[in-house]
């Protein structure tokens, strides 16, 4: 992310000039915290059914145009906007959430939708249709194999990306 991004920033005089650097860091750690989350569930799905799920979702769930999954990106976004809002005191700034967003909209596909993505409740949906679309690519996939995600739901709980990236903010 270019630190250029969040320069309109209001930052006070006692801030050091590098201040965008670490806001923008933080920005980018999430989005790949995201990543990371997606990863991890995958991998754990994978360790419990005994069949591959990482590698056929990341070809079959790929958009052919874009190359990359679009759902995925738009979580990314969608996590670094809210996980800015929040943070320790020292980065704080006014309107670095409403400057996140502003870049957001400028991206390509599947990133650019991340701004909607925002609130809880589409977020944990939106997370456990990406984790559900992941086991649906395991080869002879049943639909018992969602049970892990579904059971989950069913006892009022989030999604396991959601939750990933909820306690490691």
């Amino acid at each position: 992310m270019n630190p250029r991004v969040l320069c309109g920033l209001d930052l006070q005089s006692q801030r050091p000039q590098p201040f965008q650097f670490v806001l923008s860091f933080r920005a980018l750690h999430q989005h790949e915290l995201f990543h990371f989350a997606v990863d991890y569930v995958a991998s754990q799905r994978e360790a419990i059914l005994g069949k591959p799920c990482y590698l056929p979702a990341r070809s079959l769930l790929r958009d052919p145009a874009a190359g990359y999954i679009l759902l995925e990106e738009e979580l990314a976004n969608a996590h670094m906007i809210r996980a800015i809002r929040g943070g320790r005191k020292h980065t704080r700034v006014r309107a670095r959430t409403h400057a996140l967003r502003r870049f957001v909209e400028s991206q390509p596909a599947g990133y650019v939708e991340g701004g909607n993505s925002t609130s809880t409740d589409v977020f944990e949906r939106r997370s456990s249709e990406l984790a559900r679309k992941h086991v649906q690519c395991i080869a002879g996939y049943s639909p018992d194999f969602v049970d892990a995600v579904d059971s989950l739901e069913e006892r009022g709980q989030i999604s396991p990306i959601a939750w990933m990236v909820s306690s490691a903010g």
